[in-house]
């Protein structure tokens, strides 16, 4: 409806056509001036205790003067006022009458505002379910201000598009977290506020090493109290031969027996050699002997069978066991340098670049990546008699006990530690046929290596 304005500011402009009111005219200043002139007629020092009953009826006097003339004033007063109450009373009623017409306005405003409102929001919210891949919850991102009709749509799309790619960004980074992703996705997701996520992180990351601090703390007490015990009651049994000995391509020759390996196959490009372990023994066309060591290592056979009725105590000493055997194997190679071999006689190294392997030669066992083949656990135990120290072995050629260790040891300078990897089938054939074995069943052996 398109009306013009029946009132105007203008329209109600106050004018006063008769100001008699503001112009009163009374003897109000005479009766003052009589006042004034007469106070020091009751000065109190006219009064004695000789008049007082004069004093009290002075008092009284000017008491009831004072009360006359505040009640005349009274009188005049709202003579005076009597037309100024009826004026104010019309300009409330008038600007009550304009204001109950504007509120009636403003709701249609309102309301027409609202609308709006309602329409751009579910506008913004069907772009944002379309766009919503990681299901940020709407409430959380939304702002009042894209209401506004300033706020075009393009830059409303533009606002979410970012909102999308700063949460993605972010949970990218929270994937860095590993374990603790999930937890960390569902407390991002609730605040988006990935500083706070990171240190709730960090907490979790806190709480649970500490845990395992405290795990391992106590797990290393009862590995000490175990094996203080096992100490008591149980062995750890090593033997080792030192050979002569030569390499014959990848064979290795002990005192006239065999020994197969296996050479890394797989492309490399860095230009590295394909080793093998007979490149770390003098060749046998070189008409000079060499020297290659063999050991075992294992513990007593009836530990294995502790703790039956106790699994924790039981994997327990079984790791122990493990550790025992390998740790027997580590001071067997550090005396047989040093003292029985020899060839390292002044080393002299700390725990910890023992740990770190910087002492010269290497003692390979059965089973690492440098000698995969099980079977030759059999040329070994033909060398060494490891029945002698406990141990026997399985038609497949694994020991018992478990806990034991048996390789090889080389002394040459540049000997170290590698992997074979894969190899291809044409090694296969010519290894099985070096190890007097058929193919197949040398397969059973290098499966991890096919």
């Amino acid at each position: 409806m398109n009306t013009q304005l029946a009132i105007q500011e203008t329209d109600l402009e106050l004018v006063v056509s008769e100001k008699t009111l503001g112009s009163l005219t009374t003897n109000a200043k005479q009766i003052r001036d009589i006042v004034m002139a007469n106070l020091p007629k009751y000065d109190i020092s006219n009064y004695t205790d000789d008049n007082i009953d004069q004093a009290k009826k002075d008092k009284a006097a000017l008491n009831k003067a004072a009360k006359a003339l505040n009640a005349k004033r009274l009188e005049i007063e709202k003579e005076f006022m009597k037309p100024f109450g009826e004026f104010k009373e019309i300009i409330t009623e008038t600007v009550k009458l304009i204001g109950d017409c504007s509120a009636k306005i403003d709701t249609v405003v309102k309301l027409n505002e609202q609308q709006y409102k309602d329409k751009k929001k579910s506008t913004i919210k069907t772009y944002f379910d379309g766009m919503n891949v990681n299901l940020v919850d709407f409430n959380k991102v939304f702002r009042l201000e894209w209401l506004n009709k300033s706020a075009s749509m393009k830059s409303v799309c533009n606002d979410i598009d970012a909102i999308f790619t700063k949460v993605e960004n972010e949970l990218s980074t929270l994937k860095g977290f590993g374990e603790d992703f999930d937890v960390l996705r569902t407390y991002y997701m609730d605040t988006l506020n990935i500083n706070n996520t990171i240190q709730y992180a960090n907490r979790l990351k806190e709480q649970r090493e500490r845990a395992k601090a405290a795990e391992a703390m106590q797990l290393h007490k009862e590995a000490q109290r175990m094996l203080w015990q096992l100490d008591e009651e149980y062995t750890v049994k090593a033997v080792y031969r030192l050979f002569t000995a030569n390499s014959d391509g990848d064979n290795l020759l002990l005192d006239g027996t065999v020994f197969p390996f296996l050479r890394q196959q797989q492309v490399k490009n860095t230009g590295e050699p394909h080793l093998c372990l007979s490149d770390f023994v003098r060749p046998l066309s070189s008409g000079t002997p060499d020297t290659v060591g063999a050991f075992a290592t294992t513990i007593d056979e009836e530990m294995e069978q502790l703790y039956q009725q106790d699994p924790y105590k039981r994997m327990l000493v079984q790791t122990l066991a493990d550790r025992l055997a390998e740790a027997a194997a580590e001071r067997l190679h550090e005396q047989v340098r040093k003292e029985f071999w020899g060839y390292a006689k002044e080393e002299k190294l700390t725990i910890k670049q023992l740990h770190n392997e910087e002492f010269q030669g290497i003692r390979p066992a059965v089973g690492y990546p440098s000698l995969p083949d099980q079977s030759i656990n059999f040329l070994l135990n033909d060398l060494l008699g490891m029945e002698q120290i406990g141990i026997h072995l399985t038609e497949n050629g694994m020991m018992v006990p478990h806990a034991s260790v048996c390789g090889l040891m080389f002394a040459h300078p540049e000997a170290r530690y590698f992997s074979i990897g894969k190899i291809g089938e044409d090694q296969l054939k010519d290894y099985a046929h070096r190890r007097g074995m058929p193919v197949e069943e040398i397969k059973k052996f290098l499966a991890a290596n096919l």
